[in-house]
């Protein structure tokens, strides 16, 4: 299973690497258009402009186009480079009892995990924060 973000939490002078992974797995109800005619599951397809052809998920880019019909090619390196910071570090700034936080902000679960020499410093809140029933607010 991957991370759906990694990044750095922090209080004080300490940082942690972590990664954040959804806890439960949605499996929501979904149709599928049919052929009427005989009940042939209809697929979308990915045709080019260009060729008029099939393409693959594996050949896909994502582009901007900054001119009509010019487009620049970005790449996942690219949307790395220009990401913010604040998108990769959450600060901790108070520490909160877990009974006043409102449980409509309980929408989805989610778990972090402590990043490559982390695991010290992400035991010591998680056992702080379970001792004290408290939670970190950013």
């Amino acid at each position: 299973m991957r991370a759906i973000w990694n990044g750095m939490i922090s209080f004080g002078l300490v940082n942690i690497p972590v990664g954040l992974f959804t806890a439960v797995k949605e499996r929501p109800f979904q149709f599928h258009f049919l052929h009427q005619k005989d009940q042939g599951r209809i697929r979308n397809q990915r045709i080019c402009e260009e060729c008029n052809t099939e393409v693959e998920y594996k050949d896909l880019v994502r582009g901007y186009e900054y001119e009509k019909g010019r487009y620049a090619i970005l790449t996942d390196k690219d949307f790395d480079r220009i990401g913010l910071e604040s998108n990769k570090h959450i600060a901790i700034t108070d520490f909160v009892n877990e009974s006043e936080i409102d449980p409509m902000f309980f929408d989805k679960p989610y778990y972090l995990v402590p990043g490559r020499n982390g695991e010290k410093a992400y035991a010591l809140l998680r056992d702080v924060l379970r001792h004290t029933q408290g939670a970190a607010h950013s």
